[in-house]
């Protein structure tokens, strides 16, 4: 990915960064959505979204459009773990 798109080690590890941004800054906010919606519908959304942002991953041709994926990703994950999290703890 890192010839593909013309990166230096840099750009890439800003790019791998980004993720645990957005990931960071939505994970209460993910959390509370999760809650509000339920965990059945919020994890369901969460992977589904998680799994098509990663597809388009292979759609990125230039370094913006590999950072706003890696955004985009970080705020799909940060729903899943309080999904997950919440889902486990009803069937307990």
């Amino acid at each position: 990915m890192i010839a593909d798109l013309g990166l230096d080690g840099a750009s890439y590890g800003l790019g791998a960064g980004l993720l645990f941004v957005t990931y960071s800054a939505l994970m209460l906010p993910g959390s509370m959505l999760v809650e509000a919606v339920g965990a059945p519908t919020g994890l369901a959304a969460a992977t589904v979204a998680w799994g098509a942002i990663t597809a388009l991953t292979a759609l990125v041709r230039a370094a913006p459009a590999f950072y706003a994926v890696r955004l985009a990703l970080g705020a799909a994950e940060a729903c899943c773990f309080p999904g997950v999290r919440r889902g486990g703890l009803r069937l307990c």
